[in-house]
């Protein structure tokens, strides 16, 4: 068992049988994700924004970097920063993009990440790229606008990714790409950021599930039915994707619907009251929500 963690903004490795030893001394890591096979450690790193104007609106004094080190702390170095992110396109000269997501292709040394450009709220570049954490060699998947939050298959063959109003898929080596597998309306956040669905794989990696919230979560129920989830199952064997079920879940900022590993069952809170009132259950379903058992009361304590 190998464990990496952060303490005092750096990364801490501990394996089974042996004592804690920290890999970085920086202090200024922000996140950090474990390879499969427990010998490289990638984070992210903040470092001052050269563009930062303390006078403006809104501008952040720092952005991240993406980092790797091998876990005997060793090979301690930059994958993806300033010189990489000065290639992508920007909305103007004095905007700084920095690291949005970043995960490892299972089975490999290999990480897919995106971009964010640091402004009032989140604005994501909706961008995917790949580096080889052993030679550092750079490559674009998807450029910017074309992505979305994305997430390996459990084989590491495929990336699903959404966006705000879609799903699609594409292979790991950039080839295959299939958009708009589904589409749905936009859902209100009433905040500054795009509210992007996650996408729940299925242990064979030939198809996933996704559940898009109701466009609007916030308004009552009609009849003593509340805004329904739907619950989209995608095969990718060529067959259509289609909505295997709709259930009642609360307003997606206070709890997500989830799904089991291998994507047979969901776990979700079913709404007791109006939104403002928090008062909810927990139930576990098939994924097409049938045959729901309730799993405990929630009442939100204020």
């Amino acid at each position: 068992l190998t464990v990496a963690y952060l303490k005092d903004n750096n990364v801490w490795l501990w394996v089974q049988g042996g004592v804690a030893t920290a890999l970085t001394n920086s202090g200024d890591v922000a996140d950090l994700k474990l390879s499969d096979d427990g010998c490289r450690v990638a984070y992210a790193r903040r470092m001052p924004n050269p563009n930062y104007d303390p006078e403006a609106t809104f501008s952040s004094d720092t952005f991240n970097e993406l980092w790797v080190v091998s876990s005997d702390g060793s090979g301690n170095q930059l994958l993806a920063g300033q010189d990489f992110y000065a290639t992508l396109p920007a909305p103007d000269a004095q905007s700084t993009l920095s690291l949005y997501r970043f995960a490892w292709q299972p089975g490999s040394h290999t990480l897919a990440f995106s971009t964010r450009v640091l402004t009032f709220g989140l604005a994501t570049s909706n961008d995917i790229h790949m580096v080889d954490a052993n030679t550092a060699e750079l490559s674009t998947l998807l450029p910017g606008g074309q992505g979305g939050d994305f997430y390996f298959s459990p084989d590491g063959s495929r990336l699903a990714f959404t966006t705000h109003q879609n799903a699609s898929v594409i292979n790991s080596d950039g080839s295959g790409l299939e958009s708009d597998l589904i589409t749905f309306p936009s859902v209100i956040t009433y905040s500054e950021y795009l509210y992007f669905p996650p996408v729940y794989w299925g242990p064979d990696s030939d198809d996933f599930m996704v559940a898009v919230p109701p466009e609007d979560g916030l308004t009552g129920p009609v009849d003593g039915v509340y805004p329904e989830t739907d619950l989209w199952y995608v095969p990718l064997d060529g067959t259509d994707p289609w909505v295997a079920g709709a259930i009642q879940n609360v307003w997606f900022a206070q709890s997500q619907v989830s799904f089991a590993p291998d994507i047979g069952r969901i776990a979700s809170l079913r709404p007791l009251s109006p939104p403002e009132e928090n008062s909810s259950e927990s139930v576990i379903a098939l994924r097409q929500g049938s045959n729901s058992v309730l799993h405990r009361e929630e009442e939100r304590i204020e």
